[in-house]
């Protein structure tokens, strides 16, 4: 700030220069903006696991129906989601949101679907006509979103793995012509 100092007779005399070092608050107000942003991208990425929990905790009859809602799901996990559409694909199925058209996807974000240690498929979340840009915590919170999906496709593989043991244990046992005696 540049103040005048005048003398007695109101004549100028000079001026007083006050000079203020505003670095600290430039440093704090550029650190409080960034937490905000993490926050928000926090925020949506909870929103977005909450949306798919609901999804996903809906009893589905089969993996196919399970798929399909989780790909019209999808893009309501973001709150801009007027211009996405989503892709699953899983075991050779592929599940598409409505309006899906991979010709006029301009930008997209794929994420693995790893189940049971194997690649099984992969979720593509597209952007059409590039109207809205992917931001920075898009990508997290796809992969989060996999990760949630990979878990209860991993614990319906299981069982479905578990069922047909134990159906075939007891097919084998119920099929034999000797007595078997099990031990503990």
């Amino acid at each position: 700030r540049v103040h005048p100092l005048f003398d007695l007779s109101g004549m100028l005399d000079g001026t007083v220069v006050l000079v203020q070092d505003v670095t600290a608050l430039r440093d704090a107000s550029e650190a409080q903006a960034r937490i905000a942003s993490e926050l928000r991208d926090q925020l949506r990425e909870a929103e977005g696991l909450n949306r798919l929990a609901e999804v996903l905790g809906q009893d589905a009859e089969s993996e196919d129906a399970l798929l399909e809602r989780v790909a019209e799901a999808l893009p309501a996990c973001w709150n801009t989601q007027e211009d996405l559409t989503a892709l699953l694909h899983f075991e050779g199925q592929e599940d598409k949101s409505a309006g899906y058209d991979e010709a006029a996807c301009t930008q997209a974000l794929t994420e693995p679907l790893t189940v049971l240690g194997q690649e099984r498929g992969f979720i593509r979340l597209c952007n059409l006509h590039g109207k809205r840009a992917f931001l920075p915590g898009d990508a997290p919170m796809l992969s989060a979103l996999a990760r949630q999906l990979e878990h209860v496709l991993q614990t319906r593989l299981t069982l479905s793995l578990l069922s047909k043991s134990e159906r075939q244990f007891r097919e084998f046992f119920n099929s034999a012509a000797d007595a078997i005696f099990i031990h503990d």
